[in-house]
C-alpha cells in the first residue's frame, strides 16, 4: 500500500511542478493561444498565379500537341486552388489521296495542385484537374464529335527563378471513361472508346506569387 501511495504521491508530483514553477512560460502560452494562423486572421501567406503550358501526346496513335492555361488562388505556399483551359490536336496526311484527317478538342475544369516545399528552390506540385470537354474528328465522312468528363492527375519539378516568375517540367495522365461518338444528327456511331486516355509532358511557365 505503501508503495502505491508513493508512486501516485510521485506522479502528481512530477506533473503539478510545471503548474507552480515561473521558468518564464506562463506568460508567453497566455499570449501564444491566440496565434493560431488561420485564413480569417490574415497570419497565412497567400498569392496567386497565371501559367502557359505547352506539351506533347499520342492521341489516337497519332503525335499531338497540348497547350493551355491554368492558374488560382495559392494559400500558404501548400495549395493552389484554381482552374485550368487545354487544347490539343493532331494531324495525319494520306500521301495516296492528299487527304489530312485527324483530331481535334479541348476540356477545362477545376484545378486543385498541392505544393510539396513551396518556399524551396526546387519543389514539386501536384496538380489535379476535374473537368470535361469535347473533341471533333475532321476529314472524315460523316463528320463526327464527342463530348467526355475527364480527370487529369500529374506531377511537376518546378525552379523558382525569381519570386515572381517559376519553369516546371511535369507529366500527367488523362482519363476519360469510353468515349461515345456521334454524328451531327447526334446518332452514335461508336461507344467505349478510350483514346483520349494517355500521358502528356509539358512545359509550364508560371508567374506569380506562390
Amino acid at each position: 500500500m505503501n508503495l502505491h501511495r508513493n508512486i501516485f504521491l510521485f506522479i502528481l508530483l512530477i506533473t503539478t511542478i510545471p503548474l507552480h514553477a515561473d521558468y518564464g512560460f506562463s506568460q508567453s502560452i497566455d499570449h501564444d493561444n491566440n496565434d493560431v494562423k488561420t485564413l480569417s486572421n490574415g497570419k497565412g501567406s497567400n498569392g496567386g498565379y497565371g501559367a502557359i503550358s505547352v506539351g506533347y501526346s499520342r492521341i489516337d496513335e497519332n503525335s499531338s500537341i497540348i497547350g493551355g492555361f491554368k492558374g488560382g488562388w495559392t494559400v500558404n505556399h501548400s495549395l493552389t486552388i484554381g482552374g485550368a483551359i487545354y487544347g490539343f490536336y493532331n494531324s495525319q496526311s494520306h500521301l495516296g489521296d492528299f487527304i489530312s484527317s485527324g483530331m481535334g478538342g479541348g476540356y477545362a475544369g477545376l484545378l486543385l495542385e498541392p505544393v510539396l516545399g513551396g518556399t524551396q528552390t526546387v519543389h514539386i506540385s501536384v496538380p489535379l484537374i476535374i473537368g470535361g470537354g469535347g473533341a471533333t474528328k475532321y476529314a472524315y465522312d460523316p463528320y463526327t464529335y464527342t463530348t467526355y468528363f475527364i480527370f487529369v492527375p500529374g506531377v511537376e519539378l518546378e525552379i523558382n527563378i525569381t519570386n515572381l516568375f517559376r519553369i516546371a517540367l511535369g507529366v500527367d495522365y488523362r482519363l476519360t471513361p469510353g468515349l461515345t461518338w456521334k454524328t451531327v444528327e447526334s446518332i452514335p456511331i461508336k461507344s467505349g472508346d478510350k483514346i483520349l486516355n494517355g500521358f502528356s509532358g509539358h512545359l509550364v511557365f508560371k508567374f506569380g506569387k506562390l
